[in-house]
């Protein structure tokens, strides 16, 4: 960290070239913002992905349903 005696201003030192602070702390709070988002995306997806595969598990669908009390089954209208 650097500060100029004129302006006051803070230089972080990365190498040969000086920085801004402001500059440093505006692009790393982009990078988080942007690392966040990213994880909340994968998380989504993983959700939609697992809930899929648990309605897409096998089962003894035939399209016929069978009221309680029947034994007659009737057929589905898709409603």
């Amino acid at each position: 960290m650097r500060r100029c005696h004129d302006c006051h201003a803070r230089y972080a030192r990365l190498g040969g070239s000086m920085l801004r602070t402001g500059d440093l702390c505006g692009v790393s709070r982009k990078f988080y913002l942007t690392v966040t988002m990213a994880a909340a995306i994968v998380f989504i997806m993983g959700a939609i992905l697992w809930f899929s595969r648990v309605q897409a598990a096998p089962g003894p669908d035939t399209g016929w349903l069978v009221p309680a009390g029947r034994t007659v089954p009737v057929r589905s209208t898709g409603i």
